[in-house]
């Protein structure tokens, strides 16, 4: 485990460091074992960008396209506890990554991430002699890396920083502008934004602040209440 954390970033030792509070370092050296692989047409996962509850975030590289700014999403399982794991489980996390790349490319949302493809890639992290689920391809759904910060990181250094309230308060006027025509674009298009929070905001650009969604999987269509409860 020492020598895998030789090689790693300030940021993934800062998601090393929060996986180990949580009692899961194996976790985190897993994730770590899938950086360098292939997903195609050029594209390979990179560095360790975030974990959520649900989903691993790996910088992209694309051969074709060395200038391109991607980040790919995978469903995240607990890999290095292989008795925990079952067709099912793999399967259920496996269909809310298919579902958001479905809504991402569906809405075409200017205030989303653009949708670049998902991609499929055989997983060393899981024995495929178990069949089912264990022996299919792992999909990863590829998107444009947003430039700026969470909006929950720009608050916090924002308010850290003592910026005067003058100064601060025409930034948080476009922000909040932004948001709310995210949300309205987004029910024109036909969805619900179901996680309304700073951490699934993006503040992206100066001195204009714009506000983009990072998470497409928080997406309710308007026609189907009761999968989530839309905040």
């Amino acid at each position: 485990m020492a020598e895998e954390r030789d090689d790693v970033t300030r940021r993934e030792a800062r998601i090393g460091r929060r996986l180990s509070s949580r009692g899961e370092d194996g976790l985190f050296a897993a994730l770590l074992g899938l950086r360098g692989l292939e997903l195609g047409n050029g594209l390979r996962l990179r560095r360790l960008r975030a974990v959520g509850g649900e989903g691993a975030v790996f910088y992209v590289e694309d051969a074709l396209d060395p200038e391109a700014r991607l980040v790919g999403k995978v469903g995240l399982v607990p890999w290095h506890r292989p008795a925990r794991l079952s067709s099912k489980i793999i399967r259920a996390r496996r269909a809310v990554i298919e579902e958001e790349a479905r809504v991402l490319e569906t809405a075409a949302s200017p205030f989303f991430p653009e949708f670049r493809a998902l991609m499929r890639f055989s997983n060393p992290l899981l024995e495929a002699a178990r069949g089912g689920e264990f022996a299919r391809p792992e999909p990863c759904m590829v998107m444009e890396r947003l430039p700026g910060q969470d909006l929950d990181t720009w608050l916090c250094r924002v308010h850290r920083g003592g910026v005067r309230r003058e100064v601060l308060r025409p930034n948080l006027d476009r922000i909040a502008v932004g948001v709310l025509q995210a949300l309205a674009d987004l029910e024109r298009r036909g969805f619900l934004y179901a996680d309304l929070r700073p951490g699934n905001f993006r503040v992206v650009g100066r001195p204009w602040r714009k506000a983009r969604l990072i998470d497409a999987g928080s997406c309710v269509p308007r026609g189907a209440p009761g999968i989530r409860f839309p905040h």
